[in-house]
């Protein structure tokens, strides 16, 4: 489940103690499900009937429940997001409170982390650790690859989403959780110390960085009181230069407007953000795009680095099977649609 107001990676190694050790995190998978498109399905909320849909790239077919068939058990209740680093997935599933990893290639089980309260992004630092954004407990956990335990918590703003790692920081959208906030928390992650708390719009929640290492950082805005439109504070988009901690430049949305996903184009000089429609924006634009890239909207958003395709999931009711739109990134057309699990939120992309 995506709270907002809308509704908002390493191979495993045997050995005979049993232990498993994820230390080879970076290479192109091999398995089943090496190349093609992940979609996150986060299911209906309570009912545990999350799940992961592959679209493979040559045979173009979609597999349904690749997680379950794999391991014989659910997914669990709230599949958040995806993340692949190498030959590892991590599968953040909100309200289950845990973290599976699992091979990118195979989809069979390495670990389950557990010990979250409410965790929504996983962020690989290196082959020994990798963060998580916990929204609930108010901090970015830090969880240990050897033993696939939370070993250490670093303390952020309200309702910590997205992180991004750019140079030798991380910063991490402060989105406000069941409150407001405006901050981003930014983390030497050598030390795992928060160095830093940059001012941001209202409500961060979306982040990304260019091909130049400048942080993107999408605010919703706040609806403050749901009978007032004239209480709503406006959503904006920033760009914060990663060395100097500087906000660059900041692109206003009108008042009633608040956007909410965004994510970065094929080469890292453009990006694209849903508001109302989906808009495609240049990084060395000086203004907001006026006219939809694609005039629909969307529950989630990608774009496949390999060929340049924009996904769109259309998560339908939240109890049923939602689909994924296809679109060219030359000019918006369509390309095609996918059958997807229920309330499909996002996806994941192998090389």
């Amino acid at each position: 489940m995506k709270l907002n107001y809308y509704s908002f990676l390493f191979l495993l190694t045997l050995v005979a103690t049993g232990l498993a050790g994820c230390k080879d995190g970076p290479g192109k998978p091999k398995g089943d499900y090496a190349d093609g498109v992940f979609f996150v399905n986060e299911g209906a909320f309570l009912s545990g009937n999350s799940s992961i849909s592959f679209y493979d790239r040559k045979k173009k077919t979609v597999t349904q429940g690749v997680f379950e068939d794999t391991n014989d058990r659910p997914l669990g209740d709230v599949f958040q997001s995806m993340t692949l680093y190498g030959k590892t997935a991590f599968l953040v599933v909100n309200n289950s409170q845990k973290m599976e990893i699992v091979n990118a290639g195979s989809m069979e089980s390495i670990a389950t982390v557990t010990g979250f309260a409410s965790p929504r992004y996983a962020l690989p630092i290196d082959v020994d650790r990798t963060y998580v954004s916990d929204w609930v407990n108010n901090h970015v956990a830090v969880v240990d690859m050897a033993s696939n335990t939370i070993t250490d918590t670093i303390l952020t703003g309200s309702g910590p989403e997205q992180m991004v790692m750019s140079g030798n920081y991380v910063f991490v959208a402060n989105s406000g959780g069941f409150g407001v906030d405006s901050t981003i928390t930014v983390i030497d992650f050598k030390t795992n110390q928060v160095v830093h708390t940059i001012a941001a719009g209202y409500g961060p929640t979306a982040m990304l960085v260019d091909e130049n290492g400048k942080v993107w950082v999408l605010c919703r805005g706040d609806y403050g009181d749901f009978g007032n439109l004239l209480d709503d504070k406006a959503g904006s988009l920033m760009r914060i230069n990663p060395s100097t901690w500087v906000v660059e430049a900041t692109f206003s949305f009108g008042q009633t407007e608040h956007p909410t996903v965004m994510v970065p184009g094929v080469s890292g000089s453009t990006l694209y953000f849903m508001n109302g429609a989906v808009y495609q924006m240049s990084i060395g634009d000086n203004a907001l795009p006026t006219q939809p890239f694609i005039n629909r909207s969307f529950y989630g958003l990608g774009v496949d680095p390999t060929d340049g395709i924009i996904y769109g999931a259309d998560a339908g009711n939240f109890s049923s099977a939602g689909k994924v739109f296809r679109y060219s990134s030359l000019g918006g057309l369509p390309v095609d649609s996918l059958e997807a699990g229920i309330a499909p939120n996002g996806f994941a992309f192998q090389p």
